[in-house]
């Protein structure tokens, strides 16, 4: 019937319907109804109606007298209520089939349909964010008296009685709301400093529940910034080491080395071969430590001992480079340091006097071979190639302030990082006592490139980048690179766990892949713990803590009943950890040692 209903078309249209004769059209490509099972074009069909409103079709036949069947037997019987709208009456359509028609989406279509559909939620989201903070923003900065309210004098039916901040652009980002400051119309009185003073920015923080920040510069104008995503300008608080090291750019050499992700979520990855010498200050906690072993484990897990070799110099007592004794890549210097780390302050300037007179040699060889750096000649001298010698110092304070060795080890050091850039000799210097007594200017012209991690003052600041923005930075592991441009940067967080393999790895030859679920360990939820709760581990809390970062609850569970009654050092003192009795949550408690010695004799 579907093709009936395409090929017959109404030719008498005055008749009742059951006397109406319809004529067959050629709308079909010959494919028509006849006796032996199609109807030729430009035969003539009737249309009868019976009480059950059934449309029965019979073509006209030569056969007089006999019963319908008889003179047709391909008499056909569609099921069809005449539409109420007349133009489809002209067509009969199957509707059945067509709906049966109706195409299966493939899952690369779907998958589509679902991305459309969350675009679309995020768009309305977004669009809704922007209008209540630019009003919050707007009405803080009238309450803040950030306007211009004029006199009675002044006042007629157009104005509202004040002039308040307005706003000429807006940008909406999954990461941050950017608002325009419409510098052209401030009113009158209002300054851009006025508008962007850190008692301000507070206000509106607290207004808008985010983070206000502000950012002026002379070709994009002035904008405040509302923070969708944690961190300031959207970066996250935390990065993973393994995430980074797993996606290394296909274009980074081997000296390059992850230093953390900046606006956006944009990982940064810069190479030592370009930036030569680094360094890196800030105050107790702020992640030093953590960068110096993201650097030392990438370059040595990215390279082998004959293409990288490393001094280090731990002044700290051992506790941050102990974990790398016994690597191939440390470097033993005769009579100097014999296993490649020094752990005295008597040992520094005697190193660097034998890393001056390496590079000299260095100097030497490459000059009478017709090289102008590292590259190049071991390109061309393969069997008698140079490695890359990095040398590591923490802490440089304690090298500088000493008063018999500081001015002649600063002379050296400056020496080796100006000269000896192209013969493949880099410089890392870390200190936690950012001032100009210990960081001279001279020493910062050498070092191109620098980190700078949260300072207590700006002042501090001031002696790592000459200027105040790394002051008070938070969280932990924020910080500041200066080399070419200034960018706020998170660095990777690595844990013991990856430093160990990676140590083990370069030890036995064979590397595991990098590849944790996460990267939580137990000292850092009993520290935040103590920080930030009062001891008290509850669940509920430390799963919104570090449920982000991969930890899962059950294994948080298992963790916390395997420290029930078990004492730990945290810091430098012990605790235990109390059972939960009721709703009160476990908790750490801190011990005497006295007492615990009497615990173990009895």
């Amino acid at each position: 019937m579907n093709s009936l209903g395409k090929i017959i078309r109404r030719i008498e249209p005055d008749k009742p319907i059951k006397d109406r004769v319809y004529r067959v059209t050629p709308k079909t490509n010959g494919k028509l109804l006849s006796q032996s099972g199609e109807i030729t074009p430009d035969t003539n069909v009737t249309v009868t109606t019976e009480p059950s409103e059934t449309i029965v079709i019979n073509p006209e036949s030569e056969k007089a007298g006999e019963p319908d069947e008889a003179k047709n037997p391909y008499q056909k019987t569609i099921f069809a209520h005449p539409p109420k709208n007349p133009w489809r009456r002209l067509i009969l359509w199957d509707i059945p089939k067509l709906l049966k028609r109706e195409k299966k989406l493939t899952p690369e279509e779907i998958q589509y349909l679902e991305e459309v559909k969350r675009r679309e939620l995020l768009e309305n989201t977004l669009r809704e964010e922007a209008e209540l903070y630019k009003a919050r923003i707007i009405n803080t900065l009238d309450r803040l008296e950030k306007c211009y309210r004029y006199k009675k004098s002044e006042r007629d039916f157009m104005f509202s009685g004040k002039q308040s901040v307005r706003f000429d652009y807006v940008v909406m980002q999954p990461d941050a709301h950017y608002f325009r400051v419409d510098i052209m119309h401030l009113p009158r009185g209002v300054a851009i400093r006025d508008l962007f003073d850190e008692l301000v920015l507070t206000d509106l923080s607290i207004a808008c529940g985010r983070r206000v920040s502000g950012e002026y510069s002379e070709k994009t104008g002035a904008w405040f910034i509302v923070e969708r995503a944690t961190g300031v300008f959207g970066i996250p608080d935390h990065v993973r080491y393994q995430d980074m090291f797993n996606a290394f750019p296909a274009s980074a050499d081997g000296l390059s080395i992850p230093l953390g992700v900046t606006v956006n979520s944009k990982p940064v990855y810069r190479s030592l071969g370009t930036m030569y010498s680094m360094l890196i200050g800030g105050t107790i906690g702020s992640g030093k430590s953590n960068i110096l072993n993201v650097i030392l484990c990438t370059l040595i897990r990215r390279n082998s001992p004959e293409r990288l070799k490393l001094l280090l110099v731990d002044l700290k007592g051992g506790l941050e480079f102990s974990f790398y004794e016994g690597i191939p890549h440390l470097l033993s210097v005769p009579n100097v340091v014999e296993g490649g780390i020094a752990y005295y302050r008597n040992q520094v300037p005697e190193m660097l006097k034998w890393l001056l007179d390496e590079g000299e040699r260095r100097i030497s060889i490459m000059k009478n071979a017709g090289y102008k750096d590292i590259a190049r000649y071991n390109q061309h001298h393969r069997k008698n190639h140079m490695p890359h010698l990095v040398l590591f110092i923490d802490e440089w304070g304690d090298v500088k302030l000493d008063p018999k060795i500081g001015r002649e080890s600063e002379e050296i050091l400056t020496n080796i990082a100006q000269r000896f850039r192209a013969v493949g000799i880099h410089v890392v210097l870390c200190t936690q006592m950012p001032k100009s007594e210990v960081v001279s200017t001279r020493v910062k012209a050498v070092l191109p490139a620098k980190l700078a991690f949260s300072t207590p003052t700006i002042e501090a600041s001031k002696a790592i980048i000459d200027n105040g923005h790394a002051k008070g930075l938070n969280p932990p592991g924020r910080c500041i690179l200066q080399w070419v441009e200034e960018i706020p940067i998170q660095t990777p967080y690595i844990n013991e766990k990856i430093i160990h393999d990676v140590v083990q790895g370069a030890i036995s030859g064979q590397y595991t892949e990098i590849n944790q679920g996460h990267d939580v360990t137990p000292l850092e939820i009993q520290q935040w713990a103590l920080e930030n709760d009062n001891g008290y581990l509850a669940i509920k809390k430390l799963y919104e803590q570090f449920g982000p970062r991969g930890l899962t609850r059950s294994e948080l569970m298992s963790w916390l009943q395997e420290w029930e009654e078990q004492t730990f050092v945290i810091g430098s003192s012990l605790y235990k950890v109390e059972p939960s009795a009721g709703t009160r949550a476990r908790r750490l408690v801190a011990i005497n040692e006295d007492e615990d010695e009497d615990n173990n004799h009895n």
